[in-house]
């Protein structure tokens, strides 16, 4: 892991400087999180200990070292509830996937927050097959996702992070639109938003996220 700091915002503004770890694998690509912090500071925002701070869908929180400075943490992706570590390597690739999934639909994300909710049906966690469909949100910490499992009766209010924690196969898609729906298995992954579709079968990046889901 590699850290990096916000330039000079203690001498330009009297603020804590800001530091975020990254691994080898975003060697480039992360500076926009840090002219980010760099840009909103210089505008007027005061950021504190203990703030969180939405990046796509993921949630990170800042948190002060002995220094006074600000390092971001962000969840943990193995328990519940959430446990922060430090850097963003997960908020990263969350980012870089949803919008992959989406660019290869030719829609705009439309990113939800982990912290929202939605209907999930009994036993979807533990099931093989996952219907996603997303109507349009109620307001609030409403999603609009819902979740199906074929075989299920009854359903319940469930956390995207729980979701995602129990079936990380569904976070790739969850920055799609309304009106999109998605159906994933050990076998294939088909995914429709509006008029376009695309398969596992037939689709070089599905077929991917299809490979690490079976």
């Amino acid at each position: 892991m590699s850290e990096y700091r916000t330039a000079n915002l203690r001498q330009r503004n009297s603020h804590p400087e800001i530091l975020i770890e990254v691994s080898s694998e975003f060697e480039s690509g992360f500076e926009w999180l840090l002219s980010y912090f760099e840009e909103a500071v210089d505008s007027g925002m005061l950021f504190k200990d203990g703030q969180f701070v939405q990046f796509g869908w993921m949630i990170v929180t800042l948190r002060a070292d002995q220094d006074g400075d600000l390092k971001i943490l962000e969840p943990r992706f193995d328990a519940m509830p959430i446990q922060w570590i430090h850097g963003v390597n997960m908020t990263l690739r969350h980012l870089l996937i949803q919008r992959e999934v989406c660019a290869q639909l030719t829609a705009d994300p439309s990113f939800p927050s982990l912290m929202d909710s939605r209907v999930i049906s009994d036993g979807l966690l533990g099931s093989e097959v996952i219907r996603m469909e997303r109507e349009t949100s109620k307001g609030g910490s409403d999603s609009g996702w819902l979740f199906r499992d074929p075989d299920a009766k009854g359903g319940r209010h469930c956390s995207l992070f729980e979701i995602a924690v129990s079936c990380p196969a569904v976070v790739p898609f969850l920055a799609l639109p309304e009106g999109s729906a998605v159906s994933l298995n050990a076998s294939e992954i088909q995914v429709s938003c509006g008029d376009r579709q695309i398969h596992s079968s037939s689709n070089a990046f599905l077929s991917k996220l299809q490979a690490r889901h079976s």
